[in-house]
């Protein structure tokens, strides 16, 4: 979404994160964490973007969505095509949590591999907190700083971007003794910068270490 277009849905538009030629975009991704048992312990989470139409030497910062935006119907003054955005374009505590719960420097690298807080994945895995997603934008939206990551449409699988999620699942069943298995999940965006991706084609790799 953009601002100085602020009714215009870019949901199949090259996916821009931060000020490029005087335009601010935001940006959101959502992550289906539902293959993952209510009351695991996450221990870590990762997301991984990967630069495909260019970056500047910048700081771009992710915070947890308190509104849940569309494919179709977000743009700079609404959600989902039918309700406005507290303030336009997203505002802090009231569209998206104050809090940080992710941040990445740019430097020109092909890609970012970066924690993402483990309170708020927890939240979302246990239900005390509804997965609205993830909302980007740039530290400093007053000069040129942007990201244009690939979406989970990017041709190129491995430029999609990535949630990696560590947890440990108790098992107590009688009568053995309590155990705990530690897994991995690696989910494929359900919604990418800019463009909100169809959960039908939600992708999950689950790698069990014993």
């Amino acid at each position: 979404m953009q601002d100085s277009t602020p009714d215009t849905n870019f949901g199949t538009a090259t996916d821009y994160c931060g000020q490029i030629g005087g335009n601010r975009w935001h940006a959101f991704l959502t992550f289906d964490l539902s293959s993952i048992p209510s009351g695991s312990t996450i221990s870590s989470a990762t997301l991984k973007l990967t630069p495909v139409e260019g970056q500047t030497n910048s700081v771009i910062n992710f915070y947890s969505l308190l509104k849940y935006a569309t494919e179709d119907g977000e743009t700079w003054n609404k959600y989902d095509g039918t309700n406005a955005w507290a303030t336009a374009g997203g505002g802090s505590g009231t569209d998206y949590d104050a809090d940080l719960i992710g941040t990445v420097t740019l430097d020109g690298s092909g890609s970012y591999t970066f924690a993402i807080a483990t309170s708020t994945i927890s939240a979302w895995v246990n239900g005390t907190k509804t997965n609205d997603g993830i909302f980007c934008k740039a530290a400093d939206e007053g000069s040129t700083n942007y990201i244009a990551a690939g979406s989970r449409e990017h041709a190129t699988p491995s430029s999609r971007p990535l949630l990696t999620v560590e947890y440990t699942v108790s098992s107590s069943t009688p009568p053995t003794t309590p155990t705990s298995t530690t897994q991995i999940v690696v989910v494929e965006s359900a919604s990418g910068l800019i463009t909100v991706f169809l959960l039908s084609f939600m992708c999950f790799v689950l790698v069990w270490k014993r």
